[in-house]
């Protein structure tokens, strides 16, 4: 599978950016990021109330999650990150940047 990284109008990349406050989470996403690229979606969880979105979730830390998308059957598109404490607030982020990469896309 491709990976891609959701990116706002302005070029900015909001799991980056999450990831510059949050380095000792970085090797955690890259093995995250690996292990989507070879096609492992086992520990996605699709979520029904909020659809076209997945959650990764890692037991590591505060609990870790990554938010994502579906491009169809071969695109992954990781819209942001964050941990159990804010997991409301980044899911209504990776649900407007959903939204957004949608209304955008060409």
């Amino acid at each position: 599978m491709k990976i891609k990284y959701y990116t706002t109008s302005d070029d900015t990349i909001p799991l980056q950016k999450w990831l510059s406050k949050n380095r000792s989470a970085i090797s955690k996403v890259l093995a995250i990021e690996e292990r989507l690229k070879l096609g492992n979606l086992s520990s996605v969880k699709w979520l029904s109330g909020r659809p076209g979105i997945g959650e990764y979730r890692v037991n590591w830390g505060a609990g870790l999650r990554v938010y994502l998308m579906k491009e169809g059957d071969e695109i992954i598109i990781l819209l942001c990150a964050g941990f159990k404490d804010t997991q409301d607030s980044d899911l209504d982020k990776a649900q407007s940047y959903r939204a957004d990469y949608l209304k955008r896309r060409v």
